[in-house]
């Protein structure tokens, strides 16, 4: 006996089908392109570094040490999610190639920041490395909403039919 259930497709549409706020909207808002795991370690990416700045920033002998220590691990945490994403960015194809990178770039990251607190002080060191992330991952937002811009330009000019390139 075949399935007799009702197969719905989403197309996007502009913003004054999404007034409504209908359920099908909001699949439409969670399909575009703001909301891609690229985009999100790369958030995960700027929320890691404040957080670490704010350590930094806070680690003065004075502090709360719950607080610090919440910022230092929390930061941590989403610095790790950022990395894997950013890892996992890096290579196309396999999907094991992707996993390996991914965890290469976390391991690779893990000795930097490890050799850089023997070096230096911890404050230092975190609070530098988180402002770099943050720089990091919003020019790589930027950058990624302009190519979409660009693409959407380039794909509304482009020459359709049986002989186009």
């Amino acid at each position: 006996m075949p399935l007799l259930a009702p197969v719905t497709t989403a197309v996007r549409s502009g913003v004054l089908a999404l007034v409504g706020l209908s359920l099908m909207a909001a699949i439409v808002v969670a399909h575009c392109l703001v909301v891609s795991p690229t985009s999100l370690s790369r958030l995960a990416g700027i929320l890691g570094g404040l957080c670490w700045m704010g350590r930094a920033i806070l680690d003065d002998g004075d502090g709360p040490t719950s607080l610090i220590d919440g910022l230092h691990y929390g930061g941590l945490a989403l610095l790790v999610i950022a990395l894997l994403g950013i890892g996992g960015g890096l290579v196309s194809g396999l999907v094991a190639l992707r996993v390996v990178v991914a965890i290469c770039l976390v391991a690779l990251a893990a000795a930097v920041v490890s050799f850089l607190h023997q070096q230096y002080t911890d404050r230092a060191v975190d609070g530098i490395l988180g402002g770099l992330m943050v720089v990091y991952c919003i020019i790589g937002i930027l950058v990624r909403r302009s190519r979409a811009a660009d693409d959407a330009v380039a794909e509304h000019h482009r020459p359709r039919g049986s002989h186009a390139a």
